[in-house]
């Protein structure tokens, strides 16, 4: 769920259209994504490592170091 990973990573995603991460990445993406693909969403950089035809199972997250630029 959108809340929990929130809560974990301290993001801020919104949680008022999709409930759950997968759903986030898949209608950024604009297709259910197959593994291997990826999505930086703000500082993080999802990269589907498990899914089938129907959804996405497990992602991997990476959480990119701030851009020094965003602070000036």
């Amino acid at each position: 769920p959108i809340g929990d990973f929130n809560e974990r990573f301290g993001a801020s995603f919104p949680d008022d259209e999709y409930d759950t991460i997968g759903g986030l990445v898949t209608e950024a993406i604009g297709h259910l994504p197959e593994i291997g693909e990826e999505l930086t969403l703000g500082r993080f950089a999802f990269t589907v490592i498990r899914a089938d035809a129907r959804r996405v199972h497990a992602f991997q997250v990476a959480v990119l170091a701030p851009d020094p630029q965003d602070s000036n």
